[in-house]
């Protein structure tokens, strides 16, 4: 693994990628927290990139230039990392002698796997993130004067300041509603409510509707998992595939958003003379196993934020293909 900054200026094989608004994200991220996912950062893209570089040039090439074709689109590269952390995982069995080769075929496969018998394993990876609305914590608005008589209440100086030589009006933190209407009756001023207005829409606490537990909504587990098949075309050939899915946001980590998503979800059992739950679980009376289109999938990963080591599996009892080793 890549030690410090120079050394990965040194040594990187893609010096442009470097300074990709992707992978400065990542490097400021890094920077500012230095304990940050030890499975996945600015330091672990860069090594594996590098690592896979050494092994297949071309295929390392080929993550590099999707990444600096799709800087700007941050959820497109996650993807791609997504890729490059399962890529690099198998690498290591690979040069342990575990494993025989790695091979990836843009519309066919994200990542082929041969065994050491000479068989193979198909996998399709994708990226699970929910699309959540960030609340900004600060705001300024251009104002060339404070309202006449305008004093800030004392509980609120910390937060919010004039900047008489910029002539700005700046606010810190987030902004409750009860914050927003006491500065609102300050002044009548159209201008001063105007940007009160601007920092409540910017830096209100917002409220995030997750729905990747679910089985119908597009941005469920099971949805993305069909459109792959569906409109993708992908996962559909009678071959050992596995669907591969990378849960990289803390509020869907774990197994919940996973297992409720693919079976009839989470029940409970209440009885109702005590009012107690009695018995709870995960519904697998009918499941996604049950859609004729996954037939030829044979199982289900998933890892959260890029700890792949830890991967779980959810096999396919309705498989139609022969029984192989697990991955």
């Amino acid at each position: 693994m890549i030690e410090n900054e120079k050394e990965i200026n040194h040594s990187f094989f893609d010096k442009d990628l470097l300074s990709t608004e992707y992978v400065q994200k990542h490097k400021r991220a890094y920077d500012e927290h230095k304990n940050t996912n030890p499975y996945r950062n600015y330091k672990v893209l860069l090594g594996s990139l590098n690592s896979i570089y050494e092994y297949n040039k071309a295929h390392a090439n080929s993550f590099t230039k999707r990444i600096k074709s799709q800087q700007k689109e941050f959820k497109d590269c996650e993807a791609v990392f997504a890729e490059i952390i399962v890529y690099a995982y198998y690498l290591r069995l690979v040069h342990e002698g575990i494993l025989k080769s790695l091979d990836i075929k843009k519309d066919d496969y994200d990542l082929r796997i041969e065994l050491v018998d000479g068989s193979f394993r198909y996998l399709e990876i994708f990226s699970i993130k929910p699309d959540l609305k960030p609340s900004e914590t600060g705001a300024s608005e251009k104002l060339e004067d404070l309202p006449v008589g305008l004093e800030f209440p004392n509980h609120l100086e910390s937060k919010i300041r004039y900047d008489n030589e910029k002539k700005l009006l700046i606010w810190e933190g987030l902004m409750m509603e009860e914050e927003k209407d006491e500065l609102l009756g300050l002044s009548e001023d159209e201008q001063y409510k105007k940007a009160i207005e601007t920092f409540f829409q910017r830096c209100e606490p917002k409220v995030n509707d997750i729905k990747t537990h679910l089985q119908k909504p597009l941005s469920s587990v099971r949805q993305k998992l069909l459109n792959k098949i569906q409109n993708q075309k992908q996962l559909s050939q009678p071959r050992e595939n596995f669907a591969v899915m990378a849960m990289n946001d803390y509020s869907i980590a774990g197994d919940f958003h996973v297992l409720s998503s693919l079976s009839s979800g989470y029940k409970v059992k209440i009885d109702m003379k005590t009012n107690r739950i009695v018995a709870g679980g995960f519904d697998w009376s009918k499941s996604i196993f049950d859609e004729e289109i996954v037939e030829n999938i044979k199982g289900i990963i998933y890892f959260s934020m890029g700890d792949y080591g830890r991967r779980k599996f959810i096999f396919n009892p309705n498989f139609r293909g022969e029984a192989g080793r697990n991955l």
